[in-house]
């Protein structure tokens, strides 16, 4: 039975006028001929293929497998009895015997070679069967035995066969030609050789249980293999024979199986070529009978269908003649109604294109069905092409959909006016006022809108400009104020910074207006410490991330250049080194050196943006900063006014350490010593805590400067200030009162104490040893004198005065030692 593919049914009224006619191509589907017996064939041929490729391939397989067991068992044998045969031999030397049992197992055929060692790997006797290619020897030639009379160390303790000579040492001419043996560690196991031509035996030899030598045995595999490659071309031989039987086999039981398919496949051509009083003449009981069975009782069905049609068609055709005269009335009718409609019509046209105003109708889904002269004015219709086009064209997307939401109102009955703003092609615009009001039709449907446009677009530019001046002047106003709340702020901050006490305060100052100017900013400040050549990160505002502590001097574009330098996304490959950590791709960031007289004081770094609550970055304060001559203004007059008033504390606290600092020794002066006495003293009285004063002289000074100058006089002073600051507790005072004598002030510590830290301390001055330009100088030892308030005197002088009187009895008891004032001075 053939295959075909269906293809488009005839016209029913071609078939049934004249069913004889149809051809087979017409009824039945035409596939491209492709005979069962070869898809029968087809579906066999793998698993025929399968069973010779299995033969094939497991067949040798088989074979050598038990052939190699075989040879292995052979091996086995001959081996085993060969060792127990050559135990007596080797035990007493004898090499006949030896010689004797070699050419006995020689007469193996697939023995190839033979080799005998003692237990210490020595060689007794070595057999090797000659290469058949060469002459052949004789059989006492092939049989290589070594001298018994080769000494034997007892002592040796080489492993087996390690002593034998190599396989492929160099024989004598008169030696035959032989194969080359296996490696030495090939021949030392029992196993296959590398080269698959030798099965190697080894076995040890013993007596008695006792270990007396080895035995080495290799059968050639030369036969072996010579009757494997004949077993491969028998069984290659049976594959295809096999192979070329099940395929005719398979094609003789197809042409069986499928030949009433092929009878049934004749006789469904000719039944469709038009015979349709042909059965199948099927009469089995099998699928392919049952199948015809129902085949034939279809064609009985088909045959009483068909001669059902042919009288429909005779009842269908008296039928439509009768309609076709009614038609024909109801055409007359409607043509008389046509003409007054279009009477109607051309009056109602003639009034519409006469209007000043533009009226358009649509329909329900956007597109034009009528439009006046005015309207296609409006729309720039000069081609008289606009019915049809959809008022999409004409609007944004967002515009269509208020529209498609007015045509709802219209679908409901509503009549609305609206604004609307039309688009065209060139990239104009024109504004419109719509009057809509539903169209609906004899049957009370809504089948459209009619719409009535008044062009507003002058009018609508007019108000835009009017706006946009508006806009204009309240963001000048705007500006303005911000400029003038800024610069009001500058002020403050210049005044709050001028009525700072140290840097610190000012600093605080300072971020705290950087905050309040650049709120959207995060900005960090770096101050240079002393003359370093590097700056410190000393305080921020809104840092999220973390920043660079300490960056160098070359690490800025801002510094280098000593101007401020901005960043923005055009010129981003200029970001400063020391920003690059924290920020990736920089929106704004910018550096502005704080500098005064020439000198580098810190960096003010800004760069946007702050995470909003959303977790979103916000935008930058302003966007165009790199462009907005003002935000650069700001961010230039903010960074000079943060450099000059850092510049001004820094010279006003210079000034103040020059004149309480002694500028030998870096220790506080009497000047400071007066000052803070004052106050500590009020704060003792208040915490009702003691105020202890140390007064130090250093004994014979003069001495120093006579014998080793006043250079190092001045380096025995700066010495022992060092040692005294180191001395004392940090929250201690000390000063140089006057040429050699210091005095130390220790708040809240009571008279004992201060005179056991004074003791301590001339203990220190006493060890240190000084030097000057190389040279030694005397050891120093200093007299010390304690008093303590109010223990002394209630006044800062009592107290100095009892402490200078007790430092004037050190010294007359004999300097170099520590006394606490005796009673209070009046």
């Amino acid at each position: 039975m053939e295959l075909q593919s269906p293809t488009k049914p005839p016209a029913a009224s071609d078939s049934f006028s004249n069913p004889s006619s149809t051809s087979p191509s017409n009824l039945l589907p035409s596939y491209r001929r492709s005979p069962i017996v070869l898809k029968f064939m087809l579906i066999s041929l793998p698993l025929l293929v399968l069973a010779c490729l299995a033969l094939l391939i497991l067949g040798p397989r088989f074979y050598r497998l038990h052939s190699m067991e075989n040879l292995q068992d052979k091996a086995e044998s001959i081996g085993r009895v060969a060792a127990f045969s050559l135990a007596p031999a080797i035990i007493f030397n004898d090499t006949d015997n030896i010689d004797e049992f070699l050419k006995s197992l020689s007469q193996t055929p697939e023995v190839e070679y033979i080799l005998v060692s003692d237990e210490t790997g020595r060689e007794l006797g070595r057999y090797q069967r000659p290469d058949e290619r060469a002459a052949a020897p004789s059989a006492s030639s092939s049989l290589q035995t070594v001298s018994s009379a080769v000494s034997s160390t007892s002592s040796s303790t080489a492993s087996p066969l390690s002593s034998l000579p190599s396989p492929l040492e160099s024989k004598p001419s008169a030696t035959p030609k032989t194969a080359p043996l296996p490696a030495i560690n090939q021949i030392n196991k029992t196993g296959l050789s590398p080269d698959g031509l030798f099965w190697n035996f080894f076995t040890p030899v013993e007596h008695q249980g006792e270990l007396v030598g080895y035995l080495t045995v290799g059968f050639s595999l030369k036969t072996l293999n010579a009757r494997l490659t004949r077993i491969n071309h028998l069984f290659l031989i049976s594959s295809l024979l096999v192979f070329a039987f099940g395929l005719l086999t398979f094609y003789s039981l197809s042409l069986l199986v499928t030949r009433p398919l092929r009878k049934m496949t004749r006789t469904v051509n000719q039944i469709a070529a038009g015979n349709l009083d042909l059965r199948l003449d099927m009469t089995t009981s099998d699928e392919v009978g049952q199948l015809a069975s129902i085949f034939n009782v279809g064609l009985e069905e088909l045959q009483k269908t068909m001669r059902h049609l042919e009288e429909a068609k005779q009842t269908l055709e008296k039928k439509v003649e009768e309609r076709t005269a009614e038609l024909k009335q109801q055409v007359e009718e409607t043509e008389a109604i046509a003409r007054k409609l279009s009477e109607s019509e051309e009056l109602f046209r003639n009034m519409v294109e006469s209007l000043g105003e533009a009226v358009i109708i649509v329909d329900n889904q956007e597109r034009f069905t009528f439009a006046n002269p005015a309207a296609r004015r409006i729309f720039n219709d000069t081609e008289q092409k606009l019915e049809g086009q959809s008022l999409q064209e004409f609007t944004t997307a967002k515009d269509f959909e208020y529209l498609r939401q007015q045509t709802l109102r219209r679908q409901q009955g509503y009549r609305d006016t609206y604004d609307l703003e039309l688009n065209f092609p060139d990239s104009s615009k024109k504004s419109v006022i719509v009057n809509a009001a539903p169209r609906i039709n004899p049957d009370g449907q809504i089948i459209g809108t009619l719409a009535v446009l008044t062009d507003i677009t002058e009018r609508k530019r007019q108000e835009k400009a009017l706006s946009e001046a508006k806009d204009e002047l309240e963001k000048a106003i705007t500006e303005l104020q911000q400029r003038n709340k800024n610069t009001v702020q500058l002020v403050e901050m210049g005044e709050a910074i001028g009525l700072a006490k140290s840097e610190e305060e000012a600093i605080k100052i300072v971020i705290n207006f950087g905050e309040k100017l650049f709120p959207k900013e995060t900005g960090l400040f770096y101050l240079r410490p002393a003359k370093e050549n590097f700056l410190e990160l000393i305080s921020s505002w809104n840092q999220a991330a973390e920043a660079e502590t300490i960056i160098n001097l070359d690490d800025c574009w801002a510094l280098r250049r000593s101007l401020p330098h901005f960043v923005d996304p055009s010129n981003r490959a200029f970001l400063c080194p020391h920003l690059k950590n924290i920020i990736k791709t920089p929106e704004r960031s910018a550096c502005l050196p704080l500098s005064s007289a020439g000198e580098t004081i810190g960096l003010l770094a800004l760069y946007c943006c702050l995470p909003d609550k959303s977790g979103q970055t916000s935008a930058f304060m302003l966007s165009n900063l790199a462009e907005s001559e003002a935000k650069k203004s700001l961010l230039i007059a903010f960074s000079q006014r943060v450099a000059t008033s850092l510049a001004n504390i820094r010279l006003r606290e210079s000034l103040r350490q020059q004149s309480i600092r002694d500028p030998l020794t870096g220790l506080y002066n009497r000047r400071y010593l007066e000052e803070t006495l004052e106050r500590e003293f009020a704060w003792a009285r208040r915490a009702s805590q003691p105020v202890s004063i140390i007064m130090f002289d250093i004994d014979h000074f003069k001495k120093v400067n006579d014998l080793f100058g006043h250079d190092a006089g001045d380096v025995a002073l700066q010495t022992i200030a060092g040692q005294l600051q180191k001395s004392v507790r940090t929250e201690d005072i000390v000063c140089r009162f006057g040429g050699e004598e210091f005095t130390v002030v220790m708040p809240a510590l009571p008279l004992d104490r201060a005179l056991n830290r004074a003791n301590l301390i001339l203990e220190s001055v006493r060890n240190l040893e000084l030097s000057s330009k190389g040279m030694f100088i005397q050891k120093i030892t200093m007299s010390a004198g304690v008093a303590s308030f109010p223990l002394h005197g209630e006044t800062p002088a009592n107290v100095l005065q009892s402490a200078d009187l007790s430092l004037l009895r050190a010294k007359n008891e004999g300097r170099d030692r520590a006394q606490a004032a005796d009673k209070p001075v009046s």
